[in-house]
Parts: structure tokens; C-alpha cells; sequence
């Protein structure tokens, strides 16, 4: 797919019919990221995202990548495989531009979106409407490591979650849920970041402040998925294509439009320029990496 105007910019409507305005300190002290416009003014700029996506992203062209989000998105798809008329679960669908972008690319007959944030859930549902997929998207507010076991079993080919899996309460009940939901045959992918090397104190801190958890170690995911009744797990390294143009990225247009660090106030403006320092020294270390999982339903 070639890369397209996002159908709704930070400041249009769209955002302010679903969020609510306010600063980043405000949104840390309420523990609710996601509730609040300021946060993707300053995550889509800042990242340089035209597209609705709140992740890292994957950058396979380095810094000359477009539209990093939805390569990340891309490089699941075809982790799981997909064939067109297929039916995705996603826990942790965020603003619905992944399940969007799996539904276009590879012509799926439906995905079911998992969130707990109402915001988010109102908006992705509109998205999807807007890009002519209403009938073939749908995004529910809920817990996905709950939620997952209400599903019919066997009824679904493949599931995903796009980085988000590493903050859910219980990853290895929604990895045992899913596996109760998918069809034999059917494949399971999922991006996060990890700790391939043991990070000390002050990383497992700083990263369980800014990202909901502690990175776990490749090991432990490893061993999530085999627990939860997987096969043929495949862990794919893709730290350099993801923090370093990442990290570069942010970097420069946090220089060339210091207005960003506005949104957030003097303290969190602080506190994400420390963030993007302990990332740069754990990706250094070996402390501090981002992998793909996938995995197969026997």
C-alpha cells in the first residue's frame, strides 16, 4: 500500500469528539494516557506518523522509512501468514489503524479489535467506517486477557497485538485464551520490548514508569507461549530497525519544533528527554531490545 493523508489530523474534530484535552503531567498523575488529545499531537510529531499508530514502529529503510507504524503492522501480517478472508483477533487495538491497515493488505473478512480505553474504541470504530471497512472491523471496549475467553473456540484463524501485550495484566492468560480461540493451524504474532540482557534498577524504573512494566526477557516470552499450548515459536531480533531511527527520529523533531515539548509542561517535557536516554544507553547495553514473536495453534 502506499502511504495516504491520515483521515483525521491531532487538532481536527475527529480527535476532540473522543479525547479530551489536557497536559502530559496531568495525564502521568491520572495513570490514563490515552484519554487525553495531547497525547497523539505529540506522539504522531513527534515520531513523524501521518497514520493513526501510538507505536514504535519498524523502520526497514532506517530513517528514510514511510510510515513506520504500518510497516510494523506489515511485518506481523505476514508473521501470521495471512490469506485473504481470514478473521484476526487483536488485543490492544489502540486508535484501529493496524486492524485498518491488516484488513486493506490482506483483504481479511474480519477483525475484531480488544481495548480497555473508551476513547480509543470510539475513535478506531470511526475510522473504520470511514475507510469503507465498517463491516469488517469492530473494536470493543474491554480487557482482552478477559475478553479473549468469551470468544468462540476454534472459530478464529489468527491473532496479533502490535507491542501493547507487554503492559496486559496477565500476557499469559490472553496467550492461553487465544490459544483456546484459534483454530488448529492457526498463528499467533506480537512485538514488544524486552531485556535480552539483565538491565539494572534504574532501566526496569524508567521503563516500568513510561511503558506500564518492566521489559521480561526474551526467555520468559519464549516460555509464555510454549505454556500457553504454541509450537514452532520464532523470535525475530528486529532491535535495529526499530530504536535507533526511532530514537534518532524523535530526537530531531523534538529540536526542530520545540513547541512539542510545550504540550507536555516543564516536568514531563524532562521526563522524555530522560526516557530517550535510558533508551539509548539499554539499546547500547544490550539491555533494552525489541523482538518479534510468533507461534503456531497445533
Amino acid at each position: 500500500m502506499s502511504a495516504r493523508a491520515s483521515t483525521a489530523a491531532p487538532d481536527s474534530p475527529a480527535y476532540a469528539r473522543h479525547f479530551v484535552p489536557g497536559s502530559l503531567r496531568a495525564l502521568y498523575r491520572e495513570k490514563h494516557p490515552y484519554g487525553f488529545t495531547q497525547t497523539y499531537t505529540l506522539m504522531r510529531r513527534a515520531f513523524g506518523y501521518q497514520l493513526h499508530y501510538v507505536n514504535f514502529g519498524y523502520w526497514p529503510q532506517g530513517l528514510t522509512t514511510v510510515e513506520p507504524g504500518r510497516e510494523a503492522t506489515l511485518l506481523l501480517g505476514r508473521a501470521l501468514h495471512l490469506q485473504p478472508g481470514e478473521r484476526v483477533i487483536e488485543g490492544g487495538s489502540g486508535l484501529g489503524q493496524t486492524a485498518v491497515d491488516l484488513c486493506s493488505a490482506f483483504s481479511l473478512a474480519e477483525v475484531r479489535g480488544m481495548n480497555p480505553c473508551t476513547p480509543q474504541v470510539a475513535f478506531a470504530n470511526e475510522l473504520a467506517a470511514a475507510e469503507g471497512l465498517g463491516d469488517k472491523v469492530r473494536h470493543e471496549v474491554c480487557d482482552a486477557t478477559e475478553a479473549v475467553f468469551d470468544l468462540q473456540p476454534g472459530a478464529w484463524d489468527h491473532g496479533v497485538a502490535s507491542e501493547c501485550i507487554g503492559i496486559f495484566p496477565d500476557p499469559q492468560k490472553f496467550l492461553r485464551g487465544l490459544h483456546r480461540a484459534l483454530r488448529p493451524g492457526g498463528r499467533v504474532a506480537f512485538t514488544v520490548v524486552t531485556s535480552p540482557k539483565p538491565a539494572g534498577r534504574v532501566q526496569h524504573e524508567i521503563g516500568a514508569l513510561f511503558f506500564g512494566t518492566r521489559a521480561r526477557a526474551p526467555s520468559w516470552w519464549i516460555e509464555a507461549l510454549t505454556s500457553a499450548g504454541f509450537v514452532d515459536v520464532e523470535r525475530q531480533d528486529i532491535t535495529a530497525e526499530v530504536f535507533p531511527p526511532m530514537l534518532q527520529t524523535v530526537r530531531r523533531n523534538l529540536r526542530e519544533q520545540p513547541e512539542l515539548l510545550g504540550l507536555a509542561g516543564p516536568f514531563a517535557g524532562a521526563a522524555i528527554r530522560l526516557l530517550i536516554r535510558s533508551a539509548e544507553r539499554g539499546v547500547a547495553a544490550g539491555t533494552m531490545g525489541y523482538e518479534l514473536f510468533s507461534a503456531r495453534r497445533p
